[in-house]
């Protein structure tokens, strides 16, 4: 379509979702006939030929155009020197918009202002029943004839800008990435995002004042969108209201609040946008979700958008609801805020979404309630540790204060007590559990922070002494004043009380001598008046406890110094994270305090814990695996999620007799002796048929549908990991701790551990059929990592085929084949379990049930590695000479299941010491195997990488590019529907690929290659690919000096690795920004911050799985030691070093360039520092050749330190 108007002279002048505005102009010597006529054939050709596009999916697309002509205003806004866009007001705009509203799917609409100018006898039309708008059905004489027309021809206006350098002033219109140079193919990727839509309604005004109006207000929302680190992608008035599109974690913007990051925001403009004249409302809607973000539109005409669900979604919402925030699930769940700020809306259709999910009101500023686990006693799990620190500390300031009167001024080491954590992580919850175990005779004072405190100057300060002041919301600034004297008692210069005005909103006279002093002076006056006050105050032990620290203001902070030095007071302060980060506490408080960061919640008390949150006695064991799996121990995300699926009506609470639900499975941890002591003590009577309250998903958790589309469904889910089977959670021993669901398996022979509803594993007759669907689901488990649960179904196979076996007196292939696939699996399994002399052996059963041998000798091995790869390189060379055309199902399986074997065998050689020509032999022999078959596409990419792998190790370089031009063609046959396992595959394929072309010096390729790696890597949301991807994807950008994408890909990289357990990536992050400094002089992170990490976390930063991390950190510490000449710390970087070898052969290439800074820094050691540079000098003439060849630049490297030390040393 864009096409079709570039060519008939028009403008395509905005984009905006679903819809885009095109001008066609009148200029100097033309008609306004002329144009109009232009205008109505070229809407007649695309309806014609561009009107109904179907999808992939059986959507018919249908395309509507509205057509309006007359004086329009062309208005640029914001500021230049940051970012502006365009606005297109005008009467023909808003009678586009009108008639676009009036038509179908396949209208061409004309308004009158348009239709004036036609010839009525050149067209088919009828005017609508509001006998304006003419309907137009075709052109009766189409002038147009159909040619190819030159899709880069440049029109006319494009010419002029780049006669008249436009560029320059055009830049402030683009996207930030485009702005530094970086290619459009780079913006594209698949990323989770959460949109803004914010519809303005206003109120009716002249064109100049709504111009006036829509500038002021991009200008706010930009302004707060961007202190916000979000992005504002359109504008627009021609769609719907006043509409703005903002976007948040999009790359180099990533944060790991975005969610609440974008609700936060949509709150502030809401209210600044509502505060403007002339505003009627303002409605946003805040979605999360998982969207394209790329470059859209024809190569003359493009525009950055973001197209997926989220964004759809957004926008009905918009438009839904009326004046307010609204957001969904997603957001609500991924907030990580409590849920007191989300007020459950009542349901609306939505346009084109079927499965919308409970929709929210978020508020930010609400009145605090006391939580409901509060108000029902219930009792705190999983922190018992916490409140032992609390009441041990307690009770040592409670001593302190009891001993002698002359002990009253000797310091105690701490008397503060902090907690840190996560956003949810039950900070508050602990901070309410700690004030139930003060001693009623303590006082104390409960003080909830929120973001509007900070804000507010002393608003702490305030907080803290209004309680032992009486202060309240009713006492008069006259009453103040008065308490304060009393309390303060006699005061030398009492004209220095006005000091106290802010602080506690009194009207102290001024006096001029006050006025008079410096700023400085003034904090002294108010320091130790607050010290007089406080020592009258607080003249017995309080208890102070203070949520949400992080919201104080500065102020306040400042004389909190003073205040936490006091031994009368015990602090307990409760920090989250910022929008920026984790909150720096002043070395003063913290000197002061003992600290505990909060961890996650066990999963043992995961159960009790919904329990307590729904108020029932038991759920569902579903239920509780699926919390211990989404959860991360969070128990505010287990609240939000609970409450979201009760909302929903996935989950509903039942009351049912405590008989039944015992016959349910239902374990109570009281036992009845204990129980008959309880009633025994109380006199409380017992009942039978006392009913409890459990709760259970509903029946329309999985939609009634066609059978095949169902099974389909529940597979999938059960690969996710959102169903279990049985017993399927091994991570916990015993049974649920709540709830347990009955079976409906009475076989007394049939353990219960092995249990399943959906295999019936009793069908008699039917053993191979049985044996096939045990191995499928062994499959499932496998892929999700439910290794106990597969060796407990792979245990029931073994016995299974000793039946069959049995009843068999001749051995089949068949039953060799899936003996063999039995013993595949175990070895799978042993190999997931780190058992590697395990898998081992069952693979070599495997492949002796299958009829090979696999040779031990290393003559053999030798003899049958030749053999096998110039097999290899005449199948990759003339590969149509090769084909195997096998017909056989079970032949296939069989060659299959030799393949997949092997491959796993070269796993386990490629971990061994000194096994690398078995690992050899294994690769090149499965590839062989795969490549007869080629049916199984899995085993197909991965015989593919490691094969990749082999071939470098072994410099066998003459078949490496006949392997990737094959591996990349059978991933083109595939086609776009693919399944994750597929997708997994063909991401490491990719990932091997991409390590080949940077070791044969390919830079650029590499780098293409890596950045596709990388968006796969993101769609499976796989780390360790995220991980072992991005260190050596920032090197080669920074060898390539493109350092804007060195720093984006650094940020992901920090991003990511808070997320991991594994410590390898945050090292590898510190170690990167270490190397960026040494290597191009730009400070990503300071040294300082680099060294901190070290000493934040010590030695726990080792790796097993991939020390070249911490190798290549201590080095680049060490180097830069050097390099600035701080020999002491020299020494202490030199005894950190790593002595264990990286096993994968993707960190070989990482651990030369570690090797080479090492080698670089020895020769500063050992010689003297100007022959050094004179070397260095030298050495980087060549650094061009080191882009087009990475082995060259390493050879010579090593030439020079040769030469130097045979030299010097």
């Amino acid at each position: 379509m864009v096409q079709e108007i570039l060519s008939h002279n028009g403008d395509v002048v905005k984009f905006s979702g679903d819809a885009f505005i095109v001008m066609w102009k009148l200029q100097d010597g033309m008609l306004m006939r002329d144009i109009a006529t232009e205008a109505m054939q070229t809407a007649c050709i695309i309806q014609k030929h561009f009107g109904i596009y179907n999808t992939d999916v059986g959507v018919l697309l249908r395309v509507k155009l509205a057509i309006a002509s007359g004086i329009t205003y062309f208005t640029s806004i914001g500021d230049p020197d940051t970012m502006s866009y365009y606005v297109i007001t005008g009467k023909p705009v808003w009678d586009v918009k009108f008639a676009e509203g009036l038509c179908k799917g396949g209208d061409i609409l004309v308004a009158p202002s348009s239709w004036q100018w036609a010839n009525p006898s050149d067209y088919i039309y009828e005017k609508l029943p509001d006998g304006i708008h003419t309907l137009i059905t075709a052109c009766s004489a189409m002038w147009y004839q159909s040619r190819i027309y030159d899709i880069y021809n440049v029109r006319p206006k494009v010419i002029k800008a780049a006669k008249e350098g436009l560029k320059d002033l055009l830049r402030c219109y683009m996207l930030r990435q485009e702005k530094g140079g970086e290619p459009l193919e780079y913006l594209t990727e698949m990323r989770q995002v959460v949109i803004l839509f914010i519809n303005i309604i206003t109120t009716v005004m002249d064109n100049k004042q709504l111009v006036s109006l829509v500038d002021r207000a991009y200008k706010l929302v930009c302004g707060v969108v961007s202190e916000m680190h979000g992005c504002v992608n359109k504008t627009s008035l021609f769609d719907k209201d006043l509409i703005f599109l903002c976007i948040f974690g999009l790359r180099g913007e990533k944060h790991v609040l975005e969610s609440q990051i974008g609700l936060r925001c949509a709150s502030t403009v809401r209210q600044k946008l509502l505060a403007i004249k002339n505003v009627e409302s303002v409605t946003i809607a805040v979605t999360t979700g998982m969207t394209y973000c790329g470059v859209v539109g024809h190569i003359l005409r493009r525009e950055y958008t973001v197209i997926g669900m989220a964004v759809n979604k957004a926008a009905r919402l918009m438009v839904a609801y009326n004046n307010k925030v609204i957001c969904d699930r997603e957001s609500f769940l991924r907030s990580r805020l409590e849920a007191r700020h989300f007020i459950l809306q009542e349901p609306r259709h939505l346009k084109g979404i079927t499965n919308v999910g409970p929709i929210y009101e978020f508020q930010e500023q609400i009145k605090f309630i006391t939580p409901e686990l509060i108000q029902k006693k219930y009792p705190l799990l999983g922190r018992q540790e916490e409140i032992k620190i609390f009441q041990q500390m307690l009770s040592n300031l409670i001593t302190h204060f009891t001993l002698d009167v002359t002990t009253d001024h000797v310091q105690l080491e701490h008397n503060t007590l902090i907690i840190k954590g996560e956003p949810r992580i039950g900070k508050t919850r602990l901070l309410d559990e700690i004030a139930r175990n003060i001693p009623a005779n303590i006082p104390r004072n409960y003080i909830p922070l929120s973001m509007g405190d900070a804000k507010t100057s002393y608003s702490l300060i305030h907080l803290i002494f209004s309680v032992p002041l009486g202060f309240s919301a009713v006492t008069t600034p006259r009453e103040r004043e008065e308490i304060l004297m009393s309390r303060l008692g006699y005061i030398r210069d009492p004209k220095f009380l006005c000091a106290l005005n802010q602080l506690f909103n009194v009207d102290f006279k001024m006096h001029s001598d006050y006025i008079a002093l410096s700023r400085k002076q003034k904090y002294n006056v108010l320091r130790k008046l607050l010290l007089k006050l406080m020592r009258n105050c607080f003249k017995e032990l309080w208890v102070i406890i203070i949520d949400d620290t992080q919201h104080s203001d500065n102020d306040s902070m400042k004389l909190f110094r003073t205040i936490i030095k006091q031994n009368t007071i015990f602090f307990v302060l409760s920090f989250g994270r910022t929008f920026n980060g984790d909150y720096e506490i002043h070395p003063d408080i913290s000197k002061r305090a003992r600290i505990i960061e909060l961890g996650c919640i066990d999963k043992w008390y995961h159960a009790g814990l919904a329990c307590q949150f729904l108020d029932a006695n038991g759920i569902p064991p579903e239920l509780e695996r699926l919390i211990q799996e989404k959860s991360f121990g969070n128990p505010g995300w287990i609240e939000s999620y609970l409450l979201s699926l009760m909302q929903s009506g996935s989950l509903v609470i039942e009351h049912i007799s405590k008989m039944i639900a015992e016959e349910m499975g239902y374990n109570n941890s009281i036992s009845p002796k204990m129980l008959q002591t309880i009633i025994h003590k109380t006199g409380m009577p017992i009942y039978d048929e006392e009913t409890i309250a459990i709760c259970k998903f509903t029946e329309s958790f999985v939609e009634e549908g066609e059978t095949e589309v169902t099974m389909d469904a529940v597979k999938k889910l059960f690969e996710i990991r959102i169903f279990g089977c049985a017993r399927g959670d091994f991570t916990m021993s015993g049974s649920p701790l709540v709830f347990n669901r009955n079976r409906n398996i009475k076989e007394p022979f049939l353990e219960t551990q092995i249990a399943c509803e959906c295999v019936n594993l009793m069908i008699p007759g039917k053993q191979d059929i049985i044996l096939t669907a045990i191995l499928e689901f062994v499959e499932i488990c496998l892929a999700n990592n439910n290794v106990p649960q597969a060796r407990r179904l792979l245990s029931d196979a073994e016995t299974l085929i000793q039946q069959i076996a049995e009843s068999n007196e001749e051995k089949s292939i068949f039953l060799s084949y899936l003996t063999a696939k039995i013993q595949t699996f175990q070895g799978k399994c042993h190999l997931e379990s780190g058992l590697i002399s395990e898998a081992n052996k069952k693979l070599k059963q495997a492949m002796i049930s299958l009829g090979y041998h696999f040779p031990q000798r290393k003559f053999a091995i030798d003899l049958k590695s030749t053999t096998q790869l110039e097999l290899l390189r005449w199948r990759l060379i003339c590969p149509k000479r090769w084909n195997i055309d096998i017909t056989d199902e079970l032949t296939i399986n069989y060659i299959e299941q030799l393949a997949n074997c092997l491959a796993l065998i070269f796993v386990v050689y490629r971990g061994t010491k000194d096994m690398k020509k078995h690992a050899r032999l294994a690769a090149i022999w499965s590839l062989n195997a795969a490549m007869d078959v080629s049916n199984d596409f899995v085993t197909l990419c991965t015989s593919f990488t490691n094969m990749m792998i082999i071939a470098h190790v072994y410099q066998t370089k003459s078949i490496v590019p006949y392997l990737e031009k094959e591996a990349l063609s059978i991933c083109a046959k595939k086609g776009d529907l693919l399944e994750l396992q597929e997708l997994k595959v063909i991401a490491e394929l990719y990932a091997g690929i991409f390590f080949s072309r940077w070791l044969r010096g390919e830079i650029s390729k590499a780098i293409r290659i890596g950045f596709i790696t990388m968006r796969m890597a993101q769609t499976i949301d796989s780390m360790f690919l995220k991980l072992l991807m991005l260190p050596r994807l920032v090197h080669l950008l920074m060898i390539s000096c493109r350092h804007s994408e060195v720093v984006s890909l650094l940020r992901d990289l920090e991003f990511i690795s808070r997320n991991v357990l594994e410590k390898s990536g945050r090292t590898w992050y510190y170690a990167m920004c270490a190397d960026v400094q040494l290597d191009t002089g730009l400070t990503v992170l300071s040294f300082q911050n680099c060294n901190k990490y070290y000493n934040q976390e010590g030695e726990t930063i080792i790796s097993l799985y991939d020390p070249e991390a911490e190798r290549r950190y201590f080095t680049s510490m060490w180097l830069w030691c050097i390099r600035t000449q701080q020999w002491e710390a020299v020494k202490v970087w030199s005894s950190r070093n790593v002595t264990a070898e990286s096993v994968v052969d993707e960190h070989k290439v990482a651990a030369t360039f570690t090797a080479l800074k090492k080698l670089e820094g020895l020769l500063i050691l050992y010689g003297k520092v100007d022959e050094y540079l004179n070397i260095m000098q030298k050495l980087y003439i060549y650094m061009y050749i080191y882009l087009h060849n990475i082995q060259i630049i390493i050879s010579i490297y090593f030439v020079y330190i040769y030469i130097y030390i045979y030299i010097y040393i």
